[in-house]
């Protein structure tokens, strides 16, 4: 949340003072938090009248549901295997990110909203699988 703030306030933003801001989303997962520290997240988010796109155990839940619906528990490790195996290369994202392969996600965007309806929409911090990330996608566009 500290961040976000950061980001909002900072003077290089000013292009965007002038625009409204509807809301705010902050996007992250769970890695190695706590329990006690994802729920001081949302009650600060809460808070701030943010809203929290979360996912348990890391965003590559969410790029898996890009492929096959998740039933089972993953570690961040396994995601990235499973990832792999479908775009036929070692995922790594921290890589640079090319064309082929963004467009490769963008065109399995409405199977990963599909997937991703049957988690719920509310948080739930410590349930593996979990991701509310296509709910928070639905939104944005909904808006």
């Amino acid at each position: 949340m500290q961040q976000a703030q950061k980001l909002l306030n900072n003077p290089k933003m000013r292009k965007f003072q002038n625009s409204k801001i509807e809301q705010v989303y902050i996007i992250f997962d769970k890695d190695d938090l706590s329990l006690q520290n994802l729920r001081d997240a949302k009650k600060e988010a809460e808070r701030l009248g943010y809203e929290i796109g979360f996912s348990n155990e890391s965003i590559e839940l969410w790029i898996l549901l890009h492929f096959q619906f998740v039933t089972k528990a993953y570690h961040r490790d396994e995601l990235k295997q499973e990832i792999s195996k479908y775009i036929n290369r070692e995922y790594d994202k921290k890589a640079k990110a090319d064309e082929q392969l963004i467009s490769s996600f963008t065109e399995r965007l409405c199977i990963a909203l599909e997937n991703a309806k049957r988690f719920r929409s509310e948080l739930v911090f410590d349930e593996n699988p979990y991701t509310n990330i296509g709910y928070i996608i639905k939104k944005i566009y909904e808006t």
